[in-house]
């Protein structure tokens, strides 16, 4: 049981907001490098929730290095993805290379087990129930929930961990908007077997798509995404089990069935590019920098990275140079977009990336390094997409020729299709002259996506 400092704590070097998985990492490695560490967590009841439970190989390996014991810490293991597509195909397996592996774990005692190790590092102290209330200068503002007073801390460099509503991007005065995508409800399927044990799936064919793993020997999460658009009616427990049913195996139906007939977990879901990291000492990481949709499993994977990564960096501008994660980024958005969407330009697309990924075990072992951050490489993006969309597009103009469809319909179809092409272009932009930026209409380190990035790509 962790045992509270008193608010009259000594001096820090560092002070992190937010006790969570990119907040306790961030805790540890600096500890690791000798610092004074304040590790303030206001809610600690709120790791209870539905929220990410899988960590990817390179977050997996930053943890090792770090010093946590990944055997202790994992309830379950994934060597990687399998993608059940809509277009009556085998599915996708993705493995990871090699012997890489990720793991998974409930995310209140995933959270719990850093906290714990953070925590009883000599040089932490550990403020549960302390809640960010303002900045002034190297001076952080906290509100002591059990004692109803306010404290300040001081500290050289100050790590804003606290989430996607982050209160110190706010005192920061970042950029705040996020665009909501959806709901997605988690359940925990009892006693049931996934086609591949071993591996993470995706069921596409449902409202949205279907994201299930094993998160012990007995449990499967099911994480299960509805439209934005959906309401209340459409997420019931019954509408979610009939919605859902006919997408996943014969051989979940029943877990499926017990799991829908209690109250659901939901949560919204969102993106926010990350390209504001913070300014002069006051530093973000995790999901207070950004944050994509939980499809790709890379959320935590992120925030332990971006974790270790400030306490390395000298300054703010080395840490955000280590830290663009954009290809990652727009791979995880253009695939959720893709898995997602219904009309028929996503459909192509989807269909094609789905051809191009069972065709190919290069393309297979590109993706999953592009998903999982190791390779950030905008070319490694371009040319993977490209070479999944751009037949898609040229196949399709030329069967609406055959067809012969009207001048109108033919160019409606080509630009639809064509659309996507920018995305490959967006993953290299930052790698790109900013001239050339600029001349193509795409700032770098905007921090406000525009609205049709997710309607049209």
């Amino acid at each position: 049981m962790l045992s509270p400092t008193p608010s009259n704590a000594k001096p820090s070097d560092v002070v992190i907001i937010g006790a969570g998985p990119a907040g306790a990492s961030a805790a540890i490695a600096f500890a690791n490098q000798g610092a004074r560490v304040t590790l303030v967590e206001g809610y600690p009841g709120a790791a209870s929730r539905f929220a990410g439970e899988w960590i990817h190989p390179p977050g997996v390996r930053t943890l090792r290095a770090l010093g946590v014991d990944i055997e202790a810490l994992a309830a379950s293991r994934g060597q990687g993805f399998a993608i059940f597509g809509d277009d009556g195909a085998d599915p996708v397996c993705l493995p990871y290379d090699g012997d890489d592996q990720g793991i998974a774990r409930v995310h209140e005692q995933l959270v719990a087990q850093l906290r714990e190790q953070a925590a009883g590092l000599g040089n932490v102290s550990y403020l549960p129930n302390h809640v960010f209330a303002g900045l002034s200068g190297n001076d952080v503002q906290l509100e002591d929930r059990a004692r109803s007073r306010r404290v300040s801390v001081r500290a050289e460099r100050i790590i804003g961990a606290d989430g996607r509503a982050s209160k110190v991007r706010a005192a920061l005065g970042g950029p705040a908007a996020s665009q909501h995508l959806s709901y997605m409800a988690g359940l925990e399927l009892l006693d049931a077997r996934l086609p591949f044990e071993g591996l993470g799936h995706v069921f596409l064919g449902g409202p949205g798509p279907a994201l299930l793993y094993r998160i012990d020997q007995r449990r499967i999460r099911a994480c299960l995404d509805f439209p934005g658009s959906s309401t209340s009616a459409e997420r019931k427990p019954a509408a979610v089990y009939a919605a859902f049913r006919e997408v996943l195996p014969p051989q979940l139906e029943p877990a499926l069935r017990a799991a829908t007939q209690k109250p659901l977990a939901w949560a919204a879901t969102g993106v926010r590019s990350r390209t504001f990291y913070g300014q002069r000492n006051v530093w973000l990481v995790g999901d207070a920098v950004g944050h994509v949709h939980p499809l790709s499993g890379l959320g935590m994977t992120l925030g332990i990275m971006d974790g270790a990564a400030a306490a390395r960096a000298g300054s703010l501008a080395a840490y955000r140079k280590e830290r663009d994660a954009h290809v990652a980024e727009q791979l995880a958005s253009v695939l959720y977009l893709a898995f997602a969407r219904k009309d028929a330009s996503a459909t192509r697309v989807r269909h094609g990336l789905l051809h191009m990924l069972r065709g190919s075990p290069k393309e297979r072992s590109r993706t999953m390094r592009l998903l999982t951050s190791d390779d950030r490489a905008g070319t490694s993006f371009a040319d993977a997409f490209l070479r999944a969309s751009g037949h898609v597009v040229l196949d399709g103009a030329g069967k609406s020729a055959a067809r012969r469809q009207s001048w109108g319909q033919w160019t409606r179809q080509l630009r639809e299709d064509a659309g996507w092409l920018s995305w490959p272009l967006r993953a290299c932009v930052r790698t790109a002259d900013s001239l050339w930026g600029d001349a193509i209409g795409l700032r770098v380190g905007e921090s406000k996506l525009a609205s049709n990035e997710w309607s049209t790509p």
